[in-house]
């Protein structure tokens, strides 16, 4: 019964030491905010894509700061705009497509 509790206590430590902080959530979103951006830059005007040129990392900076975390301990949910978007457990973040 001890080694049960032990190994359940030590796994619970390690549940809370590596709960990611809203930068991994913001890491791991990058990507598919770089797509997205890539592809409404392709099927933009030109007026647009000129926008997205001089912009571009402006917006990509305000859509990452708009994400938020909430942390829950052992894992954490990220959301942009209330929507959410990513899981954080153990230090890995799963984006939700």
């Amino acid at each position: 019964m001890a080694k049960k509790t032990v190994v359940a206590i030590l796994i619970l430590v390690a549940l809370l030491m590596f709960n990611p902080g809203v930068d991994v959530h913001r890491e791991a979103l990058l990507p598919y905010v770089e797509k997205s951006l890539n592809e409404t830059y392709r099927k933009g005007n030109l007026l647009s894509k000129i926008g997205f040129l001089v912009a571009g990392d402006d917006i990509k900076s305000i859509f990452l700061d708009s994400v938020r975390r909430k942390n829950y301990g052992i894992f954490s949910l990220g959301y942009v705009d209330g929507e959410l978007v990513s899981f954080g457990v153990l230090g890995y973040v799963y984006v939700f497509e």
